[in-house]
């Protein structure tokens, strides 16, 4: 606070950095030092709460705190350089609306090749979809990355969020079911057949494209 160009500068490049782990990013400075201490403690030894409490008192930008993390994950690819800004992320408790105006960036997230990443990318869009402003077709052009992805949880996740956004946009139909076809190489049993049973309630309006 007594050098206020550490706040106008050289904070933000905790966002810009691919440090080496545990030199300053560490996922257990939410979990761990939330669990271990009380909230004045932690905000002593954390940079997550230290982070939160600026913006809090209006030292920092909010929305600049919110948009770092998610560009963090965007240039950050290993997994050991994304946990603490997924939680940090989470831990601001974006509102609908702030998650809303980041949808485009959610949406670049959902091609992330490390399946937290894309969970969190999928649990945004699913609170923005609730509200009724999620871009239904931005989703499917986007989504297609997510079941290439090993685990099932995050194609299972996609497959839900498609069966809601999809249903109140019937025209949407034949490319959705493109998109769930590709979604088809998945190797695990559940996604294939979640996959099948959406295709089969969009028979009638998909025909062509599931012929």
């Amino acid at each position: 606070l007594d050098d206020p160009d550490l706040l106008e500068d050289e904070v933000w490049r905790i966002f810009e950095l691919a440090p080496a782990k545990a030199t300053i990013n560490m996922g257990l400075d939410i979990t761990k030092i939330a669990a271990a201490y009380d909230p004045q403690r932690a905000a002593a030894n954390s940079w997550v709460y230290v982070l939160r409490d600026l913006s809090r008192e209006g030292k920092l930008d909010r929305q600049r705190l919110l948009s770092a993390s998610l560009g963090s994950l965007l240039r950050n690819t290993e997994a050991r350089n994304t946990v603490w800004f997924c939680r940090f992320h989470e831990f601001l408790e974006p509102t609908t609306e702030e998650r809303r105006a980041r949808q485009e960036t959610y949406l670049q997230l959902l091609s992330h090749p490390l399946p937290a990443v894309v969970e969190l990318a999928l649990d945004a869009l699913n609170l923005v979809g609730k509200d009724e402003r999620l871009d239904a077709p931005r989703l499917l052009a986007a989504i297609g990355p997510v079941f290439h992805l090993q685990p099932k949880a995050q194609p299972l996740a996609a497959v839900r969020l498609l069966a809601r956004e999809c249903a109140a946009n019937k025209h949407l139909a034949p490319q959705l079911a493109e998109v769930l076809i590709a979604g088809l190489a998945h190797p695990a049993p559940p996604v294939q057949g979640a996959i099948l049973e959406l295709l089969g309630k969009l028979r009638r309006p998909a025909t062509v494209a599931v012929a």
